[in-house]
């Protein structure tokens, strides 16, 4: 970055929202294939990873979890994070 500042980055790609959700509808169809004797295994697994992949693509959430975690830590040499840059942490691209 200018200045020397040293960062982490994560990039979002456009597109990444339709790619996801296209990626969860071949999930869904997949677990319902391999469904065991229960008919909510498939749904519940599937329901899980769509929640887990929602919040992974939300960097507002994933700067908010960072600066959360970093109060935790305050006072602490051992553990570094690195600072986030509210502007550059959009929800979507």
């Amino acid at each position: 970055m200018h200045g020397g500042v040293r960062v982490a980055v994560k990039v979002q790609h456009r597109g990444h929202r339709q790619r996801s959700r296209t990626d969860l509808e071949i999930l869904r169809h997949i677990l319902g294939l391999s469904r065991s004797s229960s008919e909510s295994v498939g749904s519940s697994h599937h329901t899980d990873i769509a929640q887990l992949i929602r919040e992974e693509l939300d960097f507002e959430q994933e700067a908010r979890n960072i600066v959360t975690i970093q109060a935790h830590f305050a006072g602490s040499n051992d553990v570094h994070f690195p600072v986030v840059l509210h502007e550059l942490s959009p929800r979507a691209c």
